[in-house]
């Protein structure tokens, strides 16, 4: 069986790589993105199985990125995480209306929580 890959869009690169490694242990393949566009492009050219997407990027941030996904016929039935540092309701709130994404995880995280949060988005994806 082909391993599922998971798309890491995130502007820090230590997160990413950090991300990477726990993740590849976990038999996933991971690709890495640091910015929102770099990030788009992968997502249309791999077909990845998750995207775990931080909020805050320059150029575009994660909401735009999200967005953007949800209406390129290409990416839009990819399930999308947040992974990402803005926990305020507000931010959820908005995140949430305009693209809704599968998952969201708040950093700092727990990589065992991280785990179970891609496995529960990967096997409602399956139904």
């Amino acid at each position: 069986m082909p391993k599922k890959k998971i798309l890491i869009i995130d502007d820090n690169l230590t997160i990413c790589k950090l991300l990477a490694t726990r993740l590849s242990a976990n038999d996933f393949e991971v690709m890495i993105a640091t910015s929102g566009l770099e990030g788009i492009k992968k997502a249309v050219i791999e077909k990845p199985s998750v995207i775990l997407l931080d909020i805050t990027m320059p150029e575009m941030d994660g909401v735009e990125v999200g967005m953007k996904l949800r209406q390129d016929s290409a990416t839009k039935s990819i399930p999308i995480i947040m992974l990402t540092a803005r926990g305020e309701r507000t931010i959820i709130n908005l995140t949430m209306d305009r693209f809704n994404p599968e998952g969201y995880v708040i950093k700092p995280f727990n990589p065992e929580k991280l785990l179970e949060e891609i496995s529960r988005v990967l096997a409602e994806k399956k139904n």
